[in-house]
């Protein structure tokens, strides 16, 4: 097995730490004990943090532009970008978890939320052995990376169960310390730049009463919570044109930020406010747009460029109240959501003309939009959508399925190579193999014909197969290989693991198929599905088999559940559907179940696209 110098991961893994703004001690010492910096394939899982194909492939932050490329799917054998991709995850989580906590995770916590299935004790002193394994080159990257920054101040991992520190940028300003305001900066190398320089304007925030907050577009692009603007040092992220403060036509200043969005995508509200002004803002090719003027606990933010019948669509109007979450409208023409900010009680924007003095109530949204982009809810948290704005969920659209697989894939086999035989141990099913657990006792003929192929293909004799297929083809509590022929078919479904991988594809599809029924169902009755309860139906799905009872409660009918449930509402949300799980036979006979899908469905709603 090829070995991975220390000191030059080390270097990587500070080098994204700089970028992202998560600890580098966190990202090599995760590195260590996954793989003991091996860059090598093992049960088909790749480099240092053992990533299969399949789950790379599903990644929405390999192609995230906040890391500056976009990671092809070969790539997953280069170690260095496992490093970038994983450092962004770990920083996204990292300040999922602040918020949820109110401080800093510890690497134990951060670890068990990027892998669900890990297990304590034994991954704390796993976890501690790691960091003290890498400890010494992380701190001799310090001294060369950062000459001018003690080795003493750095951000070392002396116990995993202690709140961590990220990693500050070059200069002590904190690249993605949520305790500076800024959040994760998703790719900034550096804290937002003061504008103008001789008299800048503050930065916008929020008050502490603004506990929940949310990212305001609703779009499953990998762009969508990438902030343009300029960093203290360095060049400018994202497009210059889209920044605060940055001109037009030589005559004013920006005022705001534009968000990147697509005309019709579904605007909410970043926290509880009022809506306080709706106006006629710019005219896009003769099309007018609108601002939303919202104020906010501490600030006023102008949801500025939205479709003119956003309130009516939304079945709002002006002095209402919303909540953190609320759809308020729509992207207008514009295609984007200009987003400023200015301090409580104003009623409308104001323009900043060049040479004339910064006006007083504007803010610099920018630190703002970092901390939603690192940390506010999005996605499946979206509430109170009105029965004529239709939610992105009621289609299986392909952002959905990498929560999907995550959720499936965790709920089936955890963190094991698919690639072997399982038995379920109950009875109720034969050998089963991939991570959608194809079955060979339950009639699926996709699941025989893979087995049979794979084994053929590493040389087994016909009759040898038959039988094999024969013993493993009835409901079994147990293997009845020995440890030899086990060991044989594992290395067969290995050396074909795209053979298996191609079969999951087929049972995923099925799942898909009858998700599809399940949303067509609901949007018929006037429902919309959330993208949670989504994840909830396929678990159920691909336990229960093709829905019956789940189509009758979407349609408004009585789903004739062990126990009585309330009728489906407009919105079926996460919390609904776990309602209607409790109530099944099932899980009512067998209530210790419950919690290991609810943690295999958190686990998928973190891949959703704005979660």
């Amino acid at each position: 097995m090829a070995d991975i110098d220390k000191d030059d991961i080390a270097d990587q893994c500070l080098t994204m730490a700089l970028q992202c703004g998560i600890n580098a001690h966190y990202l090599a010492a995760v590195a260590m004990m996954r793989s003991k910096l091996k860059d090598d394939v093992v049960n088909g899982q790749f480099g240092p943090y053992l990533w299969s194909q399949a789950d790379w492939d599903a990644n929405p932050d390999r192609t995230n532009p906040a890391l500056g490329v976009a990671f092809a799917s070969n790539d997953i054998k280069d170690w260095r970008a496992q490093v970038s991709v994983f450092a962004l995850m770990a920083a996204r989580e990292f300040a999922t978890l602040h918020t949820m906590l109110g401080q800093n995770p510890s690497a134990l916590q951060l670890y068990q939320k990027q892998w669900p299935g890990a297990v304590d004790p034994p991954l704390a002193g796993n976890l501690q052995q790691a960091c003290d394994d890498t400890k010494q080159a992380i701190v001799e990257a310090i001294n060369q990376q950062l000459p001018d920054n003690p080795a003493a101040d750095a951000p070392i991992i002396t116990s995993p169960k202690n709140p961590m520190t990220a990693q500050p940028a070059p200069g002590g300003g904190g690249a993605g310390g949520l305790d500076g305001a800024a959040g994760v900066g998703l790719g900034a190398a550096a804290t937002p730049k003061a504008i103008p320089p001789d008299d800048p304007a503050p930065f916008a925030s929020f008050a502490p009463s603004a506990s929940t907050t949310f990212w305001p577009v609703v779009n499953a692009a990998a762009d969508t919570r990438l902030v343009s603007y300029e960093p203290a040092t360095g060049p400018t992220v994202g497009r210059p044109g889209r920044c605060f403060f940055a001109a037009r036509r030589g005559t004013r200043h920006h005022a705001g930020v534009d968000l990147f969005a697509t005309e019709g995508d579904i605007v909410v509200a970043c926290a509880d406010g009022k809506i306080e002004n709706f106006y006629k803002f710019y005219n896009s090719k003769g099309r007018d747009t609108f601002a939303l003027m919202i104020e906010h606990p501490g600030v006023v933010i102008n949801y500025g460029e939205v479709a003119p019948d956003s309130l009516t669509g939304s079945n709002m109007k002006v002095g209402d109240s919303v909540s953190a979450g609320h759809a308020i409208g729509r992207v207008g023409a514009t295609g984007m959501l200009h987003f400023e900010t200015y301090a409580p009680g104003t009623k409308q924007n104001v323009r900043w003309m060049v040479g004339q003095p910064r006006p007083w109530a504007i803010r610099n949204p920018t630190q703002l939009l970092l901390a939603l982009a690192a940390a506010g809810k999005g996605g499946d948290s979206v509430v109170h959508v009105a029965s004529n704005v239709t939610s992105p969920a009621n289609d299986l659209s392909e952002a959905l399925k990498p929560a999907l697989r995550t959720a499936l894939r965790l709920h089936e086999i955890g963190d094991a190579s698919p690639y072997q035989l399982f038995f379920a141990g109950k009875g109720a099913s034969g050998a089963s193999f991939g991570f959608m657990q194809g079955d060979l006792a339950a009639g699926q003929p996709e699941v025989t014909q893979t087995f049979h192929d794979a084994l053929a293909i590493a040389k087994f004799a016909e009759s040898q197969i038959q039988a094999f297929v024969q013993r493993l083809s009835v409901h079994l509590i147990s293997n009845p290989l020995d440890v030899v022929d086990t060991k044989s078919v594992n290395a067969a479904l290995l050396a074909s693991r795209e053979l298996v991988d191609a079969m999951d594809e087929q049972i995923l599809a099925g799942v898909y198929k009858d998700l599809t029924r399940c949303l067509q169902t609901a949007s018929d009755a006037g429902r919309t599905i959330a993208p949670k309860a989504i994840i909830f139906m396929a678990l159920w799905i691909n336990m229960s088999g093709p829905p019956t009872s789940l189509l009758r409660w979407l349609s408004g009918q009585d789903p004739g559940l062990s126990q009585v449930i309330p009728r489906a509402g407009t919105m079926i949300d996460g919390p609904a559907m776990e309602s209607y799980l409790r109530a099944t036979a099932y899980y009512r006979e067998n209530p210790g179940n419950l919690p290991h899908m609810l943690q295999c469905a958190a686990a998928g709603a973190m891949m959703l696209p704005s979660a």
